[in-house]
């Protein structure tokens, strides 16, 4: 250091520095991501299921082209949509088994899997459709499976599923011939029976609804109640054929028989599904309402109960199912709100008209 100093004293001991540099520029880019924030170890896996749920939508991001090969894998995305499935996040279920069969289209187990999803939000279209695309894939069905027992597994599972969708649709004839067949495959097959008895028992509860349905728009009263008692001899637990006979009743000022009637169809709602025990099936649980058409249910019983109620002259009681109806209804029912509305407004200007009277 001395002698580059000493290099740099000119006369009279003048220090001068050294020259100026050239400048440069220099310029740093980070990793092109998807998202905005830092790459993290904590939250890749939720960036991955954002990515999978959202992939329709995001595949013309250039930021995609270069994503782990995992990513566009038809087996993982399968897998990913099974985890999906099994936290009960249906659409993202969904977008993942679309998403791996946009990639490999003869994945007969992921059409299956995407056929259940749309079976278990009630869209029996899609799921027939998808259960019919597998079907076509005979070939692959036989190849794809290394075992006889896994692929005698799929079929049953297969024709379950499809007859389901059927049932969904009223189209019950196609629906008993996909469970017969099930049992055409293994004649030891536990759960093709208990659907076989429940859709038979269904279907002549159905024929009988629909004379009492017919009877009743006729005006015979009395030959509807007969055939809705039929119908709820053969299924107690039929929801719609108890709403039906509580409205007969109704009409026929029979105002106990309407009342009671209504609290058994509302103590079912109230219930839920059949559990899973020896008596239950799979179909019973597929063809229970679903929430919303529940809670559309649950307000019809309250405000046709509200009604018998007052045949009687139970007015606090009438108050009462209405107010517990308005509670219920949706906010997206407009019509329904208002007209629960006007009835509570009404019996409680009636209620205070009485009580104005009996203080007088």
């Amino acid at each position: 250091l001395r002698e580059v100093k000493k290099d740099l004293v000119i006369e009279d001991n003048i220090y001068l520095p050294p020259p100026i540099r050239e400048s440069v520029q220099l310029s740093f880019r980070h990793t092109p991501r998807l998202f905005k924030t830092p790459l993290r170890q904590s939250t890749k896996k939720r960036e991955e299921e954002f990515i999978v749920k959202n992939r329709s939508k995001l595949r013309d991001n250039a930021l995609l082209v270069d994503t782990d090969v995992s990513n566009v894998d038809p087996v993982w995305l399968t897998t990913k949509g099974d985890e999906f499935y099994q936290r009960g996040d249906i659409g993202s279920a969904i977008n993942a088994y679309s998403e791996a069969l946009n990639a490999d289209g003869r994945m007969v187990e992921t059409l299956l899997a995407r056929a259940a999803c749309y079976l278990g939000l009630r869209e029996a279209d899609p799921c027939i459709a998808d259960c019919m695309a597998a079907l076509k894939l005979s070939d692959s069905i036989e190849t794809r499976f290394e075992t006889d027992e896994a692929r005698l597994l799929f079929q049953k599972k297969l024709l379950t599923t499809l007859g389901m969708a059927y049932c969904l649709k009223t189209e019950h004839d196609k629906a008993l011939e996909l469970f017969h067949s099930v049992l055409q495959l293994d004649k030891n097959d536990h759960d093709a029976p208990r659907n076989i008895r429940y859709l038979e028992t269904l279907m002549e509860v159905a024929d009988l609804k629909a004379k009492a349905d017919k009877n009743f728009s006729m005006g015979s009263l009395e030959e509807a109640k007969e055939n809705y008692s039929k119908a709820e001899k053969l299924d107690p637990g039929h929801i719609q054929v108890l709403m039906n006979r509580s409205a007969v009743c109704l009409a026929m000022q029979d105002s106990a028989a309407c009342s009671k009637d209504c609290n058994t169809a509302l103590d079912l709602l109230s219930k839920g599904k059949p559990k899973s025990d020896s008596s239950a099936c799979a179909l019973a649980n597929i063809l229970h309402p679903t929430p919303c058409t529940k809670r559309k249910w649950q307000v019809i019983l309250l405000c046709r109960r509200s009604a018998a109620k007052r045949l009687s002259n139970d007015l606090r009681g009438a108050l009462a199912d209405l107010e517990l109806a308005k509670g219920i209804t949706s906010n997206d029912d407009d019509v329904a709100v208002k007209s629960i509305a006007k009835d509570i407004d009404d019996l409680k200007a009636k209620l205070n008209s009485i009580k104005t009277q009996d203080t007088k």
